[in-house]
């Protein structure tokens, strides 16, 4: 059997790396190497595809206005990227704004506040990296979906006539969503990968390069110079499977942090440490996995999928609930109780 190397490699020919490089290493780099190759390929194939599915769409709005049913849950925002809370309801979409509904903002005071903190960088491999920022597309999806459902919800409560129920907990269905500490690998990652991050709606996302600490000392805007007005950490909450202290509910202003990291499992205490360091008020707590669900495997839950847990308690005010939505049936088993 013939060798070559792995660009010019002929079917039946074993592969050689080069000087100083183990057969494995040259394997990835030449998957990257064909990724970066058929990426813009890649791209247009998916852009082919989403244009198919919007003519999908058109053609289905007009068969449902030609038979007198119901379409709008076909219309989207007018911009893909940023939620207007105008939406189309009548039975013409016009571009000067007719028959659409304006919906005021939601209430800032009823949201919860989610902070992803990236500042574990140096404590994971570059798969795990590239893990994180999918993680962090998912948590922004995820909020941007809890955005476009509160519009909605408003909207056909404003079309029904129908009176706003006030609850006791009253608090928003979406989150003030930081991402802080976007640093290193996983602010190159963002830049030359996933470089529309920049344009996501700061309703939804807003990325921060500044530390935890500086995230939370300006989280309304002010600054604290020095020691004149000391930041108030008390509504702090700082997520950690490492404590026996469960969190039962969250309350519109808190802060609740998640920690951005991807290391299945093998930094034990590393959050709760971060916590601990940051200063005393801040609580520690955990999720209440145990008393709801019962988990197959490991009990470390992915960065999006907290973040997704808080967003459906705010929207169902049950975690049993939540729990069952968000997590992957393969990973839990129910609990009988």
């Amino acid at each position: 059997m013939s060798a070559g190397n792995g660009e010019n490699r002929k079917p039946g020919e074993k592969l050689v790396p080069p000087e100083g490089m183990t057969k494995s290493a040259y394997k990835k780099l030449l998957r990257k190497k064909r990724h970066e190759e058929t990426k813009e390929q890649y791209r247009e194939h998916r852009k082919q595809i989403r244009k198919d599915k919007d003519q999908e769409r058109r053609e289905e709005i007009e068969k449902l206005k030609a038979n007198g049913e119901p379409y709008e849950h076909l219309l989207k925002p007018r911009n893909k990227n940023k939620i207007t809370k105008s939406f189309q309801i009548g039975d013409e979409y016009k571009e000067n704004g007719e028959n659409e509904v304006e919906i005021p903002p939601i209430d800032p005071s009823k949201k919860i506040g989610v902070i992803i903190d990236c500042a574990y960088d140096d404590y994971m491999n570059e798969k795990e990296v590239v893990s994180l920022s999918s993680q962090i597309t998912r948590a922004y999806s995820s909020n941007r979906q809890a955005v476009k459902t509160y519009y909605s919800n408003e909207i056909e409560r404003q079309k029904n006539n129908k009176e706003k129920k006030v609850e006791k907990n009253d608090i928003a269905p979406a989150a003030k969503l930081i991402i802080s500490g976007l640093d290193k690998r996983l602010k190159e990652r963002f830049d030359k990968v996933l470089p529309d991050y920049q344009n996501w709606d700061p309703e939804c996302a807003q990325f921060k390069e500044d530390s935890l600490k500086n995230v939370l000392d300006n989280w309304n805007g002010e600054t604290h110079i020095n020691n004149v007005s000391e930041p108030d950490y008390s509504n702090v909450v700082y997520l950690s499977a490492d404590t026996e202290e469960m969190i039962t509910e969250l309350h519109p202003g808190e802060i609740y942090i998640v920690g951005g990291i991807v290391d299945k499992g093998r930094h034990k205490n590393l959050c709760k440490s971060t916590a601990e360091s940051l200063d005393h008020n801040i609580k520690i707590r955990r999720l209440p996995i145990d008393e709801f669900i019962k988990l197959s495997g490991r009990k470390v839950l992915t960065t999006a999928h907290v973040v997704e847990l808080l967003l459906k308690w705010c929207e169902y005010k049950d975690w049993k609930r939540a729990f069952e939505e968000v997590l992957p049936q393969r990973k839990m088993e129910k609990n009988d109780e």
